[in-house]
């Protein structure tokens, strides 16, 4: 290959998310890309955290209420476990 075809290959356009991001050369384009991908992996790993949730019942008579502690599960997951003690004992909350 000639010195000017390899220039041309080394310096191409690559289209991202509707941006056009040129590339100099194989390493530095090899860090960008893996700095990107480890900061999708870190922020995916920080959105989907399991906590902690309390499932409240109440009553009319108010001697009567409880909670039920529900650790290490997401929101949907509590609320589906809330609801399912709720179709037993009766109005039940996530809290």
């Amino acid at each position: 290959m000639s010195k000017i075809q390899n220039k041309s290959l080394q310096n191409f356009k690559i289209q991202f998310c509707g941006l056009y991001l040129v590339r100099k050369n194989n390493i530095e384009f090899m860090k960008a890309f893996l700095f990107g991908f480890f900061c999708v992996v870190a922020i995916s790993s920080f959105s989907s955290c399991n906590k902690d949730y309390t499932c409240r019942c109440t009553f009319d008579n108010a001697d009567k209420n409880f909670d039920i502690k529900i650790k290490k599960v997401r929101k949907n997951d509590a609320k589906v476990i809330c609801d399912k003690y709720s179709a037993f004992v009766g109005n039940c909350q996530v809290h």
